[in-house]
């Protein structure tokens, strides 16, 4: 079969590639100087004074002179210090130059120098070095053996042409310290451990106006590796069976790849890593792990390229910008297209409708609105990046790097999808906000498999979904859904998410929260290793009235991820903890059922402290809790802490709180009011809010919010601003008055408030209209439309408990 492939590939060579339009490279050239006019030296044979070293012919030469070397192997290493050719009369197969010492074969340090016509076999160093030269030949020599076979130190305007080179260790031909204007043609580069052709050098002088044309590169480890080399051309060459790579390269920019037959590699066809303003024309890629993969490079073209076969995917652009598409076909590869980034610039591309995924347009729409995207489209790929008020619906997204990408998209609905088996995840979303994601089936997105991401993005809702993976070699990768970098003020609604690593995970950094005042409500969560995932600086979000169940861990609060809020949560048949702190503090746990799971709650060695836990129900937990730092397990006599199943105590008083403190095990911990049994609780009244009811925009003004508990419970209160912001507030007394500040823009706005007691138990909305000078109405955050289900679920919570 590989034979078959080096037979057709020179095929492709010989028949030519006739498309070659301009490509704005620059490829500056100079004529190599014929040396005929001096004298003639001859080595072997049995001339009259022939020489039978070839070194002492080059000692006794001059320049300009030629030395014709007879039939024979000549052990030796040879020094060229002078304006030659040495040329061989019968050629490789019967003039053998081999190594005496470990140094170089032919080492040139002069201008001029012609080799041809033999057959080199090196030692530990190489077959021929060129230093600090200019416009040497070296053309029809079987070269094998050598550490390298060619090797270019600071020269120019070489010609490498038409040799065999074999079995050389590190590399065929290696440029190296700012060799330019060397053309390198017609020659079969087999079998070396490193690379075919290699243009290695530091951050130094670059490699500029190099041509690679024409030759044929076998098993080698990489093909074409270029490093800090500009203006170069790499055209029509055969590139097959090179196990870590056909082309590649790495701080290389306005190099032009055109024509290449690249078959079979390990890895990728073409790899550019940091590579600008490269061109990338009319090659063929077959049979890669990834066809093209451009990472962290900017303005480069890629057009009339043939990507097929591919194990992984076909055309990946990863943390690079502006590039530009045109005519590209991709078949048959696992996962065909792929664009990722960490900036928004990161996906502004230019694609058209003339690259296709199986015959089917790549849609890349940028700055568009108002478009619908359905089942009667026929759609390769779908990306959308700047866009407005559009609407995806009823399609099935398959075998791409992720199944939907958003990057600064708005106002946007994205419903009745199925997505399945793409490389990297189901939906990306960057930089987007007011988002609908909704009623979508997606599952088994393979290598990182993570159902929906957001990054950078707040104000969407993800709501009635069904997410769900089989576990893979990469299973510690798989997430349902996935919140990093700033994602904030989303709503996780009503989905079902399952059989990943962690159902729901939040990842931050030390300077970069991954996602604060989320709402993750009435979700089933289940058969994950974490069915819940707060790590690193993930603080404030709301976790309310979801089914978590059949985890390892139901809910894992970690690393630095405060003051969020667990409440009505079913936490039931965890295997290991259902809720597991880990140097994470100031968090509230309250009203959640917490039963058939190890560990109950447990706030491990690791430092945990001042989170606060009352009002919940442990219930058939192998351990109800354990706690070895400073928490506080209720909320003060006669609000009261937490029953539990194992209490022992009694109620002389009939209270309804226990007479003795439940110790929790671990520490010096303890419920100092454990409750008996489940209270009937009646929520506070809808906040009265008064204040100004105009006024100019951008200045800051004041508000008051007041609420009674009937239960004289402290409370809590949600105020959602209209204007797409919305502010939690700590607990106060009932009754008291608390004063928040905030600043409008342009508009009318809806401020709506809520009060929460201690017990989880909502009050009615109460709503405020605030007009500043501008009747364009400002629509509301999409977190009250799920507030609304918080009497349902408190009910659905107290038939369960009873």
């Amino acid at each position: 079969m590989k034979k078959a492939i080096l037979i057709f590939g020179i095929i492709f060579l010989l028949v030519g590639v006739s498309i070659n339009p301009s490509i704005g490279i620059n490829i500056e050239k100079k004529s190599i100087k014929i040396l005929n006019e001096g004298n003639t030296f001859y080595v072997g044979g049995n001339g009259t004074g022939n020489y039978s070293k070839i070194q002492d012919a080059i000692d006794n030469a001059s320049d300009g002179d030629t030395v014709f070397v007879y039939q024979s192997t000549y052990v030796e290493n040879i020094n060229v210090d002078k304006q030659l050719s040495i040329i061989s009369v019968k050629g490789p197969d019967f003039t053998v130059v081999q190594a005496e010492s470990s140094d170089y074969i032919f080492d040139i340090t002069k201008d001029y120098v012609n080799i041809n016509g033999f057959k080199i076999i090196g030692w530990s160093q190489g077959g021929i070095i060129i230093r600090n030269s200019k416009n040497c030949t070296i053309s029809n020599n079987n070269i094998v053996n050598n550490y390298y076979g060619v090797y270019l130190l600071n020269s120019n305007y070489c010609k490498i042409d038409n040799n065999i080179l074999d079995d050389n260790n590190m590399g065929g031909v290696c440029l190296y310290s700012g060799s330019s204007n060397n053309t390198i043609t017609s020659n079969i580069v087999n079998n070396t451990l490193g690379t075919g052709i290699r243009f290695k050098n530091g951050k130094g002088e670059p490699f500029n106006h190099n041509i690679i044309e024409n030759n044929t590169i076998v098993n080698n480890s990489n093909g074409i590796s270029f490093g800090y080399s500009n203006n170069n051309l790499i055209k029509n060459n055969v590139i097959i069976n090179n196990s870590l790579g056909g082309i590649i390269l790495y701080d290389s920019n306005y190099n032009v790849i055109i024509g290449n037959f690249i078959n079979e590699s390990d890895d990728d066809g073409i790899r550019c890593l940091f590579a600008d303003n490269n061109t990338i024309i009319n090659n063929h890629l077959f049979n890669h792990t990834y066809g093209i993969d451009f990472s962290k490079s900017n303005n480069c073209v890629i057009k009339g390229n043939n990507v097929s076969n591919n194990s992984e995917n076909g055309i990946i652009i990863s943390s690079s910008a502006y590039f530009v598409l045109r005519n590209n076909t991709i078949h048959n590869s696992n996962y065909n297209f792929y664009v990722s980034g960490t900036k928004l610039s990161h996906f502004y591309h230019d694609l058209d409708l003339t690259n296709k995924i199986e015959d089917k347009p790549i849609y890349y729409i940028s700055d568009q609105s108002d478009l619908v995207f359905n089942e009667s489209i026929n759609i390769g790929y779908l990306g959308l990046v700047s866009c407005v008020n559009i609407t995806v619906k009823n399609r099935v997204f398959t075998k791409n790097g992720q199944g939907l990408l958003l990057a600064n998209v708005s106002h946007s609905n994205i419903k009745n999808l199925k997505i399945y088996n793409n490389s990297e995840g189901g939906i990306q979303i960057y930089f987007s906000s007011n988002v609908n994601i909704t009623n979508c089936t997606i599952y088994t997105n393979c290598s990182s498999n993570v159902g929906i991401r957001l990054r950078y993005s707040s104000n969407n809702t993800i709501a009635y979904n069904n997410i769900s993976s089989v576990q893979s070699m990469f299973y510690f990768l798989e997430k349902g859904i996935y919140f990093s970098e700033s994602s904030n003020y989303n709503i996780i609604k009503e989905n079902s998410i399952s059989n990943h690593y962690n159902g729901v995970y939040f990842m931050g950094s030390p300077n970069i929260d991954a996602g604060i005042k989320n709402t993750i409500t009435g979700n089933n969560i289940f058969n994950n290793e974490y069915g819940l995932c707060l790590r690193q600086f993930s603080c404030s979000n709301i976790i309310i009235g979801n089914n978590i169940t059949n985890n390892i861990d139901g809910i894992s609060i970690n690393m630095m991820s405060n003051k969020n809020m667990v409440l009505k949560n079913n936490i039931i048949l965890n295997e290991e903890n259902g809720i597991n702190f880990y140097y994470s503090n100031n968090n509230t746990i309250i009203s959640n059922i917490i039963s058939y799971n190890y560990n109950g709650i447990y706030l491990s060695v690791q430092t945990s402290d001042n989170n606060l836990i009352y009002h919940n129900n442990f219930i058939n937990n192998t351990n109800n809790a354990k706690d070895y730092y400073s928490n506080f397990w209720d909320n003060g006599y006669p609000s009261g802490g937490n029953f539990w199943d194992d209490y022992s105590g009694v109620d002389n008083d009939g209270d309804g709180i226990g007479d003795t403190p439940y110790p929790i095990p671990g520490g010096d911990n303890e419920d100092r009011y454990p409750l008996m049994n489940q209270t009937v609780n009646i929520p506070p009244t809808a906040p009265i809010i008064t204040g100004p009811k105009s006024g100019k925009p951008k200045v800051e003004y004041e508000y008051t919010f007041v609420s009674i508990d009937p239960n004289d419970n402290s409370v809590w209160y949600f105020v959602d601003w209209g204007d797409n912001t919305w502010d939690l507030t700590s607990y106060y007394d009932s009754g008291e008055k608390i004063k928040l500040k905030h600043t409008f823009n342009k508009g009318n706005f809806t401020i709506k408030a809520k009060a929460f007691d201690v017990n989880g138990a909502e009050s009615e909305w109460s709503e405020f209209t605030v007009t500043m000078p501008r009747t364009k109405s400002v629509s509301t955050s999409p977190l009250l439309r799920f507030l609304e289900l918080y009497r349902l679920l408190n009910r659905l919570i107290n038939l369960f408990i009873k």
